[in-house]
């Protein structure tokens, strides 16, 4: 009899899992996850239904479970539309994200692609209606243990500012952090550091230093700044090196006059993410809290330096209103009707403006500019060749 032949079997193709893990500073403080213990308890689950994981396909985020734009879930969305793997595998649901409808919206992207979400609380024997109902129900309590945690967070910030504890922190220069036996804490005079502001105030409102030549002189003596202070780590140009910025928020810090205030900045959305909170806006004052400190000068002294602030800053060139009619080319030659440049003048001989040929006066214009130049010395007011516009 003729033997019979019997074709080889397929050998059983791989079901391939990827493992998505996600911590951050909250989670790992409050409920002790950890990446390693999410990827231990995901590594063992996987093997327990029959699926192979491999090291490349162990994704990781340390981010906030709000957001969708995170780097390692962003690549995990992109393998999983190659169809490369058949299952993702997650510690909870809260480790995927923190929204319901995020929740939602993975869940439904992944079935698209033909990839079987699991989570190793649920095992996938048990997938029922009631499970997918109790899923969607824990999914919307970790979103509002979250809105809880964030409250409770803030509610105790506000109860400590409202006590008159002083905010944790980098302390401005003259002052340092105390912090108290059971909680909270306080600022203390730093004796050297409080000199120095004073000096700061003397140069600017009694010496009539500028900001600018205040910072260059303590940046001459190499006098070590707040964060020369506050900081170990070591500065581009070295310490000792005052900027601007730095004398202008001291002369403007009201904790010098007794009183701080908690609370005057808000988180700003970027407006090409809305997840992602880049900016700071600062909120209204009859918002702020007042938390009281030791004062370092006089109410008078302080009073002194804004005036002083608030005057340079009007008088500032910049600042002057309609001077920009007499830029980017507006005053032109009356005779040959090149341009020419101006600049305001506080001089009453020369009227209220200057305007002088440019680089390319035409030649043949030249006795007219003297022409206009005469009729001015005479009459204290341009001629009609200037198109400047009067104040």
């Amino acid at each position: 009899m003729p033997s019979i032949s019997h074709a080889p079997e397929s050998p059983q193709v791989p079901r391939l899992a990827a493992i998505y893990a996600r911590v951050s500073t909250t989670d790992q403080a409050d409920k002790g996850y950890s990446l390693p213990k999410q990827i231990d308890a995901c590594l063992a689950y996987a093997q327990a239904q029959g699926y192979r994981v491999e090291d490349h396909r162990i994704f990781t985020d340390d981010f906030t479970g709000v957001s969708l734009n995170r780097p390692a879930l962003q690549q995990l969305r992109a393998l999983m539309h190659t169809g490369a793997i058949h299952a993702l595998i997650c510690f909870e649901q809260d480790r995927l994200s923190r929204k319901l409808a995020h929740q939602l919206m993975l869940a439904d992207e992944a079935e698209e692609c033909g990839v079987t979400v699991h989570f190793t609380a649920v095992p996938a024997s048990e997938r029922t209606p009631e499970t997918q109902l109790f899923t969607n129900i824990t999914g919307a309590f970790h979103e509002y243990d979250r809105l809880r945690i964030l409250k409770r967070t803030r509610d105790g910030l506000v109860g400590r500012a409202k006590a008159g504890y002083a905010p944790g922190g980098r302390p401005p220069l003259g002052y340092r952090y105390v912090k108290h036996p059971q909680k909270g804490g306080y600022y203390e005079v730093h004796a050297k550091e409080a000199a120095l502001v004073r000096e700061i105030f003397a140069l600017y409102t009694t010496d009539g230093l500028s900001i600018g030549d205040i910072a260059r002189r303590l940046t001459v003596e190499r006098v070590p700044t707040c964060q020369d202070r506050r900081t170990q780590e070591a500065r581009k140009y070295g310490p000792g090196i005052w900027y601007t910025s730095a004398v202008a928020r001291i002369l403007s810090n009201t904790a010098y006059i007794g009183t701080i205030h908690w609370d005057k900045y808000e988180r700003q959305t970027s407006p090409s993410n809305p997840d992602n909170k880049t900016g700071w806006r600062k909120k209204d004052s009859e918002t702020w809290q007042a938390i009281p400190v030791p004062a370092l000068i006089d109410e008078a002294l302080f009073q002194a330096a804004q005036a002083r602030k608030s005057r340079n800053l009007q008088e500032k060139p910049r600042n002057k209103k309609h001077e920009y009619l007499l830029s980017n080319g507006r005053p032109r030659c009356g005779v040959c009707g090149y341009t020419m440049a101006g600049r305001v003048s506080t001089s009453p001989r020369t009227g209220v403006f200057i305007a002088v040929a440019g680089r390319s006066t035409s030649p043949s214009c030249v006795k007219g500019i003297s022409r206009l130049r005469r009729s001015k010395s005479r009459s204290g007011r341009p001629s009609n060749g200037s198109y400047a516009t009067p104040r």
